[in-house]
């Protein structure tokens, strides 16, 4: 049994914790119903109320939580005994020691590279204030202000994230409409009391959920510098100096054309994901639900090719060792390959699409991939360019067994067709890839002679000016509408 000056608290996850009865509240995870650890601890809360004591402060008793951490289990007699500890602050919602601190020890100023200012060490000491009211919800007065602050947030966070495309808000606008519907109950959990000597007489439950929730947008604060002059407002954009952007490697740039640019797109995007190295779980699932989109389609793309080639290697009459059988056998190959790589990558990475709140998924694929995007790039663009390889080897038994076997008519049809179709084809590939404006159907219809000098009125002119006056307009609402094209760089 722990001592009679200790209340033992459960909290809401299972895990057990003790308040000390006595002027200060100090709260511990250290298993007190162990005599050695229960008589170090006895003896870390004397040297704290001494230092106390003797100290000429202003601390409240009822607005200061102390913790102490599980005293050094190697204690012996000949050495002094060492324990950690913080203090709390309510008031200020701060956490602070009477002795020196290194900032740098907190795992959330070490994830952000340095802090900027007064004010973001401030937000990173109430990131932490929250972390304490998590683990020890019994130090959390539940109030109604809290509760409508949190409100107010959620509010705010959902209007954003339905919004702006580019938001920096960790959660998708559907879970923040579940987090403001808990408000609701948490508003009738409990207008409680807090007391000196055996914590806080409230629902921890609700008060374990608001310290959770207020602590995730506490560290989405500090890890885009809200107030400071290098804030992120957009998760595209980096707050840190910009240096030579990001290109792919000598490797990529030779295989590019022959995976069809399709590994660029990815790299984009999974550099997107990992901006300074801060994840969005919602972008993760973007992404993720989209590329198993794509694998799902390229599996389909790639059944049927498999279903034609079969049916031309079935046709009879066709010599094993003709061109155009040996090229239907490649486009299986390729057809094949695609099916087992978007098999292979949908079991793979789709359960990683049901974690809707954290970014733990996200986080260990960051852990994996850092520093070889490119090479997962090339990993997710596989079942496209195994399926475009594919369907072009599949065009090519086609053309050369209608070039075979039909007469001349029939050839110069097909091969009529085919070179209306590829140059088809090679106009929206360039096109879409903004290659050849010069060649735009539109570009070409505003190439016109100068209209004529005569005393007619001058209708072309006229066209010109109102078409400038509309690109201009739709310019300057692009700039007051859109994302900043880069946030101001700072040094952290």
């Amino acid at each position: 049994m722990a001592a009679d000056n200790w209340t033992p608290h459960r909290h809401p996850e299972g895990a057990l914790y003790f308040v000390h009865k006595g002027p200060w509240r100090i709260f511990t995870d250290a298993y007190l119903y162990d005599d050695k650890i229960l008589k170090k601890v006895d003896a870390c809360v004397q040297h704290v109320h001494a230092r106390l004591s003797t100290k000429d402060s202003e601390l409240d008793a009822d607005e200061v939580d102390i913790v102490l951490l599980e005293p050094d289990e190697d204690h012996d007699s000949e050495k002094p005994l060492t324990c950690g500890y913080y203090l709390v602050d309510h008031l200020s919602r701060t956490i602070f020691w009477m002795d020196e601190f290194e900032l740098s020890k907190i795992s959330t100023c070490q994830r952000v590279g340095g802090v900027l200012s007064e004010s973001h060490i401030e937000s990173i000491l109430e990131h932490e204030y929250w972390r304490h009211c998590d683990v020890f919800p019994s130090a959390l007065r539940l109030t109604s202000e809290l509760i409508e602050e949190l409100c107010d947030i959620l509010v705010f966070s959902a209007t954003d994230a339905l919004t702006s495309p580019g938001t920096t808000i960790p959660f998708s606008a559907d879970d923040l409409h579940k987090m403001l519907a808990l408000t609701a109950h948490m508003r009738h959990a409990g207008q409680g009391s807090r007391t000196t000597t055996s914590g806080v007489k409230v629902a921890r439950g609700s008060a374990t959920s608001l310290a959770r929730v207020m602590m995730l947008f506490a560290n989405e604060r500090v890890n885009h510098f809200h107030g400071e002059y290098a804030a992120r407002i957009d998760r595209s954009l980096s707050v840190y100096p910009a240096g030579s952007p990001p290109q792919g490697g000598s490797g990529m740039a030779i295989i590019s054309p022959l995976l069809f640019n399709a590994p660029k797109g990815h790299l984009r995007d999974l550099r997107g994901l990992f901006m300074d190295r801060i994840i969005s779980q919602v972008s993760w699932k973007r992404y993720i639900e989209k590329v198993l989109t794509e694998w799902q389609e390229m599996t389909l793309y790639a059944s049927l090719i498999l279903n034609a080639n079969v049916g031309i290697l079935a046709i009879p009459g066709n010599q094993n060792t003709s061109i155009a059988q040996m090229s239907s056998f490649v486009s299986v190959c390729f057809a094949l390959g695609s099916i087992i790589m978007g098999l292979f990558l949908s079991r793979k990475y789709r359960p990683e699409t049901v974690d809707a709140v954290t970014a733990g998924p996200a986080s260990s694929f960051k852990e994996q991939c850092l520093g070889a995007f490119e090479a997962y790039a090339i990993l997710f663009s596989l079942p496209y360019v195994f399926m475009m390889w594919s369907m072009i080897f599949f065009l090519t038994t086609f053309l050369i067994m209608a070039v075979e076997i039909g007469n001349l008519p029939t050839r110069a049809t097909i091969l009529t067709t085919a070179s209306a179709l590829l140059l088809a084809v090679a106009f929206a590939v360039f096109g879409a890839y903004g290659t050849t404006p010069r060649w735009s159907f539109w570009a070409l219809k505003r190439r016109r002679p100068p209209a004529s000098t005569t005393g007619k009125p001058d209708r072309e002119s006229e066209r010109k000016t109102k078409v400038d006056l509309r690109q201009a307009s739709r310019r300057f609402f692009r700039l007051k509408r859109g994302p900043p094209e880069q946030s101001p760089a700072s040094d952290v």
